[in-house]
């Protein structure tokens, strides 16, 4: 699962949570149950990863800790104050550097600033700055209205009503708009995006909203038998890693004599169960040898 397709998971989970708990409560609130609405969800997370220095090979553990890193790619950052600023964003951009994470997502809410920067339904929010060029650009889409929630200075806010919701999750990871995207940010310490070099791209996308709709419901349609086929590759792969794991594991000692997969998918030796397999039939070599090692 790339980057961009955590965010848009974590971020609709950190709108549940604010949902529920509301503003105003501490930065460690927030932090505990949005990490355990994202181990509900079935990602990997960490919690106040530590963050070491490397300098001269040396690793140096001078205090910082990541709030929560999910699938060791994803870093989040939960602050509970007035107003994000510059140091917050630097402080992202520091763990972003030393951590080799590509994304990161500054996650704050509060009343003062609603009506300026508010969510609505169809929303697209870009990252506007990261430590790498394919970090750059990368957005989200809303789903909901949301009425307590604003967003951070470390994103830029893109709402159009002419083109569908469900459009706008495709159209902006086009590798057209992706490559005139990247091609128009400024690199220095880090890859940037700002407002007016974002407003003058050109987007690619039909006048009918039923032809986008239609577009849209067969990309996801890929998307789904794409990510069902992931989920059955991991499967196979835990399996392969448990028979290996079991034929490898000096558990048994030398032996001589057939070994065969049956129907019924029992490795016999023998006659002899010895290990269970899933899958096709194989028939192994007579004579195969097996030598535990002392």
């Amino acid at each position: 699962m790339t980057e961009n397709e955590l965010s848009k998971i974590v971020f609709n989970l950190g709108l549940k949570v604010h949902k529920e708990l509301g503003p105003g409560l501490l930065e460690s609130a927030y932090e505990e149950c949005l990490f355990y609405e994202i181990n509900k969800y079935g990602l990997f997370v960490q919690k106040q990863k530590t963050l070491p220095l490397i300098y001269e090979d040396v690793k140096l553990d001078i205090g910082y800790r990541i709030d929560l890193l999910i699938e060791n790619k994803l870093i989040i950052e939960i602050k509970s104050v007035e107003a994000l600023n510059d140091l917050h964003l630097a402080q992202l951009l520091t763990y972003l550097k030393l951590s080799n994470c590509k994304l990161g997502l500054l996650i704050n809410s509060n009343t003062i600033e609603k009506g300026i920067y508010d969510l609505q339904e169809g929303d697209v929010l870009f990252v506007r700055s990261s430590v790498k060029p394919s970090g750059v650009g990368l957005t989200t889409v809303i789903n909901d209205n949301l009425t307590d929630v604003v967003y951070s200075g470390f994103l830029i806010r893109f709402r159009n009503k002419s083109i569908k919701k469900e459009f706008k999750r495709y159209c902006f990871d086009s590798k057209y708009f992706r490559d005139n995207l990247i091609s128009n940010s400024t690199v220095s310490a880090n890859t940037n995006i700002n407002q007016n070099a974002l407003s003058e791209l050109l987007l690619l996308y039909p006048k009918s909203l039923p032809e986008q709709t239609t577009i849209a419901t067969v990309l996801s349609d890929i998307d789904e038998y794409i990510l069902s086929l992931e989920r059955l590759i991991a499967k196979k792969q835990a399996i392969k890693q448990g028979a290996m794991q079991q034929l490898f594991s000096g558990k048994w000692l030398t032996v001589s004599g057939q070994w065969l997969v049956q129907n019924d998918n029992i490795i016999r030796y023998n006659d002899e169960k010895v290990f269970e397999i899933y899958g096709k039939n194989y028939k192994f070599a007579k004579n195969f040898m097996w030598q535990k090692n002392h």
